[in-house]
């Protein structure tokens, strides 16, 4: 994962402040297929950057009035079945939601 903070006064590193309804974790996959990989699964062709599609979430969790304690990109190479990113990404997830103390992750 690609950590980055959410902007705060120009700050990037600082975290935003909702009214308090939750602390969120907000994440946007970013799928890079292989350049063999001729097949394009539904969801996957973006006009926008994952950057401005992790903005435009943070704003949206913001809107609802989530604290937004962090945020970040998830490179994938490829989905999984069951948790669409891979073991080892769940753990580290895991880990930053126990630490953070986070409510709800996008």
């Amino acid at each position: 994962m690609e950590p980055r903070r959410v902007k705060h006064g120009g700050d990037r590193l600082s975290p935003q402040r909702g009214s308090g309804t939750g602390r969120a974790l907000v994440l946007e996959p970013d799928l890079r297929m292989r350049p063999r990989a001729r097949v394009e699964l539904p969801g996957t062709r973006r006009s926008r950057s994952s950057e401005a599609q992790l903005d435009e979430t943070i704003a949206l969790a913001l809107a609802i009035e989530l604290e937004v304690v962090g945020s970040g990109i998830v490179p994938l190479v490829s989905v999984r079945p069951a948790t669409l990113i891979g073991k080892g990404k769940v753990e580290e997830i895991s880990g930053l939601v126990k630490s953070e103390r986070v409510d709800i992750v996008i």
